[in-house]
C-alpha cells in the first residue's frame, strides 16, 4: 500500500485515514485538536450569550474536569499505555490532543514518580493576552488550570499531585507560558 502524503487526487471509495503517512496523519491530528480548543471558544461564548458568563465559566469547568479524566483514560487506551505511576501520566499527556495538540510542550522526567511539563506555547493564553488581560489569564491560568492538572493526574492516581511552577501572566511572549510539577508521594 502506497502512503498517501495527503488527500489532493481522485475520490477514493475504499479511503482509510491508514491510506495516509505519518506526517499526514500528524497534521490531520494537529487539525483535530486545534478544532477541540475552537469548539471550546464557541461553546462558552454562545453559552455566555444565552445564560450569561458566570454559567459558562461554571459549565466550562465542569465540562474541562471531566474531559480531563476521559481524554486521559482513552489515549491510555488507544495506545496501551498502563501505569499509574507519574512516567504513565506524562506518556499520556504526550499524547493529548487537549494539550499538545494544540501546545508546545517539553517534559522532563526526573524519576519514574516525579516530572516536568514545559508548556512553550499556548494559544489559549495568547488569545487571553491579546484580547482580555490579566482578570481572564488568572481566573483560567490560576483557577481553572490548576483543577484541571490535577483532575488529569488524578486519573492516573489519586496521589499524583500536579502544582504550578510558573503561571502566567508573563513579562514576554517569548517566556514559557507555565511549567508544572507532577510528582507521586508514596
Amino acid at each position: 500500500m502506497v502512503e498517501l502524503k495527503d488527500y489532493s487526487g481522485e475520490f477514493r471509495a475504499d479511503f482509510k485515514p491508514q491510506h495516509l503517512s505519518k506526517d499526514a496523519l500528524a497534521r490531520m491530528w494537529t487539525a483535530a485538536s486545534n478544532m477541540y480548543l475552537k469548539m471550546d471558544g464557541l461553546w462558552f461564548y454562545l453559552v455566555a450569550k444565552r445564560f450569561g458568563e458566570a454559567v459558562a465559566w461554571e459549565l466550562s469547568h465542569e465540562a474541562w474536569s471531566k474531559a480531563a479524566v476521559d481524554e486521559s483514560k482513552r489515549c491510555a487506551a488507544a495506545l496501551n499505555i498502563k501505569g499509574d505511576d507519574v512516567a504513565t501520566c506524562l506518556k499520556v499527556f504526550q499524547t493529548a490532543p487537549a494539550w499538545t495538540g494544540i501546545c508546545e510542550c517539553d517534559f522532563e522526567l526526573k524519576n519514574r514518580n516525579h516530572g516536568i511539563v514545559t508548556f512553550k506555547t499556548c494559544p489559549a493564553l495568547e488569545h487571553f493576552e491579546k484580547n482580555y488581560g490579566e482578570e481572564r489569564i488568572k481566573l483560567v491560568c490560576h483557577g481553572m488550570e490548576v483543577d484541571y492538572m490535577s483532575d488529569y493526574a488524578h486519573a492516573f492516581n489519586p496521589k499524583i499531585t500536579a502544582k504550578p511552577l510558573t503561571l502566567p501572566p508573563r513579562k514576554s511572549p517569548k517566556d514559557v507560558a507555565c511549567r508544572w510539577e507532577f510528582k507521586l508521594e508514596e
